[in-house]
């Protein structure tokens, strides 16, 4: 008994503790803890309960955002259709026999996910993947097939917008028959381009699909045909065949329906009266396969355009689908287009919202395009309601009531013939659907919206109810007509809606503004919103755009903001061009949607197109610049540039004097400032303006714009022109040249540049110079050029060179010439002595390919400066008419072998030269093999003990008195010197001393193996063969026939040293060196010198001779 009391109290203790059914928790409950954390600290994270069925149930933790979502799923905004954009599609590749081999590349704009995969169906059915796909632009992808076969699926994830590039190598197969090939694409939607290459040439194309494609064809030699399609996407095929084969007789038909449709009650069968137009592009039409709706009966015969005429429908065809009948056209009404309408009954098994009606459409059977419009008429005391399906739309026009019926009518247009409209009628409570679309324009202090909102149903007592949240509102006005409406007050604000649209559709159009107030930089405001006076509007679909453009931008916090989530970049390109335009979603009209950001300061951003053009006139040079300047943001009026200042550059002519730049400096009295601005400074400075004589004079888009002074280099154009998009801008400056100003002058000219930091440069900035009559105009910096195309702004001021275009009376005389070639393996040092009169300047040319240069050059003994142009140097000379010598001295960089070279003067020397000695300073180890015939020589063999060497007539001293120049020290070498005139068939062979001993060496060495081992070889012919070759030698090379005499001398001497050598090592027993020890099987056997006795024969029948032994072998020695 105690036991039973005790659990009765247990379980009454249990039952006044516990919470009593059918309550909510207190809110004591949730104080004692965090959200997702019990009362001991450790999270949660699921929750385990057994189920009715005691089956244990886990169920994880939701946030309240996710159990709405779980909740109401059709409420909720599928995200993933949001988050890409196809941008462009190009398909590049070849056919051979019945395969299709190519690469497809593709353009895709992905908004950032939230840390879920994002979908991109690429469709593609029919094209394999050879190869695995390369993908840029985003790191987190895969690529796999699609479980319905469709094609291709990418997906991705990322925390930013970004822009993917896709390429792949794909192949895909031709379906080919007996007149013509045929290749499917199932593609995207998006921009697409085909360029096809078939290897057949004389064959025309076709495409098959929506009829809006582009199709070209090129031929394109040793390739064939080439097609190329410009579509947006879609499925489609191309056909070709040869050209030259029968003409194709099939009928391309094109449908247009207009089908107006009788429905009174959702028990009642539909009622359509179709009116087809077909007509046939390739001629007249005799017969044509029409499809029926299933179930479909045809209530009366069929009626012909105007005569009224009727004809039969065919029945089925057995084997074939039974709803195709055969349309046959009498013969007296055939053309190219038919018109046929008839009258069907289309069945009706109570449709309602959980089981609405297929509607379908009579179709024409390999129709090209079939498109039309349906009209649907209800009854009174019913509403059509539908659901979105693919190619078909609804009418956003003129809708009424039908006076003969008092029904309304509701209107579609479709695109393709197959397609599905689920219909259905509702008679009790009503729909009213709304989409809004809102764009919001940020300034610096204000911003403006410009709502749209696109109602579908039927308004309740012809008013909405309207919260403006604030903004002042402007106007609200009909969309279509244009007209405003009423907004009045009973309590709530209302609009009257009882004159806009005709029937179910209306669209309104609100334009409000907003003063915006920051609270330490950040900013808030509620948006307008419309709802129905009983709360029966549901809105589909809203978007908010902002744009922001004026100088702050609109940063949207979206963790602080209501309502709002992230959509997708309506303006991909945040170039200059365009301003930053950002689109987000409204997630619902319960909540007053809110914005929550910040107004950020932006810099001026430019991208800017310059072109200038420096031409010299007389003594004044004139700059013309112009500028094409795109902004995204209002410049409001005031742009910063740079203009470099030119006043203080000095720069030497080439002739030793010293010119300044174009902008002489200012004297001192002309640099003092007025009295007038002193008196009224008060003691303040001003800057003043280095432009001040030679002001530019600026202009913005065709109106005089004013040129700031700041100071530096730093100047502010005002105009009130500075706008944003785009502006010409254009700059002229008139400048006056120094009287002193000659040939070779180095001018100085600035040009401006935009002085802030975000511009972008389209293209290149080009520079034209042009000259007059008397000088040529070029870059100092690039050659001569007289065309400048700069990446960047200079931000020094160019610097110029005049160049005379008037030749010197007196022409140039060159006396004496010495020429100097020093060879190393990695430097070629070339040396110009000349003793020249008159003609005003000396060039000498280089080789095309020179590029790393170093130039010094003395004119009597004093350094000049030295131009080059081109491929050519220059160096000026004194216009006195007298004798100069003449130094230049050139270092070319030029790789020499170090076992064979061909050595020629790299330096070209004026024409009109005569008599020119050319001594060449070759390395220790190479010698002179051979020289050209038009050189001749000024050297002469010398003999030094054991060798033979070459001479020069003169040595360095002596050449250098020639031309009356100073010696300079030479590298220690072999030295040659020639004389001759035609300075452009100056050649000579080097050949390194090791490669002469290989040489000379080996054809020794084989001589004497030859001659040792071949007896044959030892003739006296033999000799005469080497003796004339060694004076063929000596007549075309005497100088290769003296050095290889000498190096065979010293190999025959080691030959005869080594034989020597043999001999005393293993003597022959004759005293010859040349005979072999033993006698070869070929050769004639002496005679024995010992005598044989005969032998008697026992046998009296045998002779003597007969009886005698053979002899046994005999090996002879000599």
């Amino acid at each position: 008994m105690w036991l039973i009391a005790l659990v009765s109290l247990w379980f009454s203790a249990g039952l006044v503790c516990a919470q009593p059914p059918g309550t909510t928790p207190t809110r004591d409950v949730f104080a004692q803890q965090q959200d997702g954390v019990d009362a001991s600290g450790l999270p949660i994270r699921a929750f385990m309960f057994l189920s009715e069925s005691d089956n244990v149930v886990l169920m994880p933790g939701l946030s309240w955002e996710e159990f709405e979502r779980l909740s109401n799923p059709d409420s909720v905004v599928d995200s993933n259709q949001q988050l890409f954009s196809f941008q462009s599609l190009a398909i590049k590749g070849e056919v051979d026999a019945e395969r299709f081999e190519g690469e497809v590349g593709l353009s895709i704009v992905v908004a950032p996910s939230q840390g879920q995969w994002i979908r991109i169906p690429l469709q593609m059915g029919n094209f394999h993947r050879l190869k695995p796909p390369d993908v840029t632009g985003i790191d987190n992808y895969f690529m796999t097939l699609t479980p319905d076969g469709s094609g291709h699926l990418l997906l991705v994830k990322t925390d930013q917008q970004q822009e993917l590039k896709l390429r792949m190598e794909v192949s895909a197969r031709v379906v080919a028959s007996t007149v013509s090939k045929t290749l499917e694409f199932k593609l995207p939607g998006a921009p697409s381009r085909v360029d096809l290459n078939v290897g057949a040439v004389g064959v025309e194309g076709e495409i098959l699909g929506r009829g809006d494609e582009v199709l070209e064809k090129k031929v394109v030699a040793d390739k064939g045909t080439n097609f190329q399609i410009e579509s947006g996407g879609g499925n489609y095929s191309l056909r070709w065949g040869s050209s030259s084969r029968t003409k194709d007789d099939t009928a391309l038909l094109e449908v247009e329906s207009r089908i107006n449709v009788r429905w009174d009650s959702p028990q009642d069968p539909l009622i359509a009266d179709f009116l087809l137009t077909v007509e046939n592009v390739r001629g007249s039409i005799d017969s044509f396969q029409l499809r029926l709706p299933a179930g479909a009966v045809l209530l009366d015969s069929l009626r012909l355009g105007d005569s009224g005429q009727t004809i039969d429908l065919g029945e089925p065809v057995k084997g074939r689908d039974e709803e195709i009948r055969d349309v046959i056209i009498p013969e007296a009404e055939r053309g190219s287009r038919i018109d046929l309408s008839f009258e069907l009954q289309l069945p009706n098994d109570n449709a309602s919202e959980s089981n609405p009606l297929d509607f379908h459409v009579a179709e024409v059977v390999g129709a090209l395009r079939h498109k039309g419009v349906i009209a649907v008429v209800t009854g009174s005391d019913y509403r059509l309601r539908w659901l979105s399906s693919p190619w078909v739309d609804r009418v956003m026009g003129e809708l009424g009531e039908d006076a003969a019926n008092s029904g309304r009518t509701y209107e579609f247009k479709f695109e393709r013939a197959s397609f599905e409209l689920p219909l259905y009628l509702g008679e009790k409570g009503r729909q009213l659907r709304m989409t809004s679309n809102s764009i919001l324009n940020v300034y610096d202090s204000a911003a403006n919206l410009d709502m749209t909102i696109s109602i579908n149903g039927q308004v309740s007592k012809g008013l909405l109810q309207f919260n403006d949240a604030g903004w002042q509102i402007r106007e609200i006005q009909d969309s279509e007509t244009g007209e405003l409406l009423d907004l009045f007050e009973d309590d709530d604000r209302f609009l009257n809606m009882r004159n806009v649209g005709n029937g179910d559709l209306s669209q309104i159009r609100i334009l409000a503004e907003l003063q915006l107030k920051p609270e330490n930089g950040d900013v808030g405001f509620y948006l307008p919103t419309v709802t129905d006076v009983d709360g029966a509007a549901r809105v589909q679909k809203a978007t908010l755009d902002i744009k922001s453009t004026g100088r702050s931008m609109m940063v949207v916090d979206l963790a602080a903001s209501v309502g709002l989530t992230r959509g997708i970049v309506a303006g991909p390109d945040v170039s200059a061009a365009k301003s930053s335009t950002i689109s987000y979603q409204i997630q619902t009209q319960e909540k007053r949607p809110k914005v929550v950001g910040a107004l950020v300061a932006q810099p001026p951003r430019i991208s800017l197109a310059s072109e200038a053009v420096i031409e010299l006139s007389g003594n004044q040079l004139r700059t013309d610049v112009g500028w094409t300047v795109t902004s995204s943001l209002d410049l409001e009026g005031v742009l910063i540039v740079r203009i470099p200042d030119a006043n203080n550059l000095v720069t030497p002519m080439e002739n030793g004097e010293s010119i300044v730049s174009v902008s002489q400096d200012v004297g001192s009295e002309e640099t003092q400032k007025p009295d007038d601005v002193q008196e009224n400074s008060g003691g303040v400075e001003e800057p003043i303006d280095p432009t001040l004589e030679e002001p530019w004079m600026v202009s913005v888009n065709g109106a005089p714009a004013k040129l700031k002074y700041i100071d530096g280099d730093r100047y502010e154009l005002i105009s009130e022109r500075l706008a944003m998009n785009t502006m010409d801008i254009t700059w002229r400056r008139v400048q006056d040249l120094n009287a002193a100003v000659g040939d070779g002058a180095v001018i100085s000219v600035p040009l401006p540049s935009p002085g802030i930091l975000d511009v972008t440069i389209r293209g290149s900035m080009g520079v034209t110079l042009r000259g007059d009559q008397g000088f040529d105009l070029v870059s100092a910096d690039r050659q001569r050029q007289k065309r400048l195309d700069l990446v960047t702004f200079p931000r020094d001021p160019l610097r110029l060179r005049l160049l005379s275009r008037l030749t010197s009376q007196e022409e140039l005389t060159v006396q004496k010439t010495v020429l100097r070639t020093v060879v190393g393996r990695n430097l070629r040092h070339e040396s110009v002595y000349a003793k020249v009169q008159g003609g005003g300047r000396f060039q000498v040319g280089l080789p095309s390919d020179a590029v790393d240069v170093s130039v010094q050059a003395l004119i009597d003994g004093e350094k000049r400066t030295v131009r080059r142009e081109e491929n050519t140097l220059v160096v000026l000379l004194p216009n006195d008419g007298e004798t100069h010598v003449v130094d230049l001295q050139v270092w070319i960089a030029r790789e020499t072998p170090a076992s064979f070279s061909n050595i020629k003067p790299l330096l070209r020397l004026p024409f009109g030269v005569g008599r020119v000695y050319w001594q060449i300073v070759a390395p220790s180890d190479g010698h002179v093999l051979w020289a050209s015939p038009t050189l001749g020589r000024s050297m002469s063999w010398r003999f030094d003990r054991w060798k033979l060497y070459r001479q020069p007539s003169h040595d360095d001293v002596q050449l250098m008195q020639l031309v009356d120049a100073t010696s300079i020290s030479m590298p220690p070498g072999n030295r040659y010197l020639y004389i001759g005139s035609d300075l452009r068939s100056f050649e000579i062979v080097i050949v390194s001393r090791v490669v002469l001993w290989v040489l000379i060496g080996s054809v020794v060495l084989l001589a004497a193996v030859v001659l040792t081992n071949f007896p044959k070889s030892r003739h006296p012919l033999t000799a005469v063969v080497l003796a004339v070759m060694f004076g063929g030698l000596l007549a075309i090379a005497p100088d290769a026939a003296v050095l290889a005499g000498q190096f065979g001398i010293i190999a025959l001497v080691l030959v005869v040293v080594m034989i020597a050598v043999r001999v005393l090592v293993s003597p022959a027993r004759n005293g010859r060196v040349f005979s072999s020890s033993v006698i070869g099987a070929d050769q004639p056997r002496p005679p024995s010198t010992r005598s044989l006795m005969p032998v008697i024969a026992d046998d009296p029948r045998v002779t003597a001779t007969e009886a005698l032994p053979e002899p046994a072998p005999t090996e002879v020695t000599t």
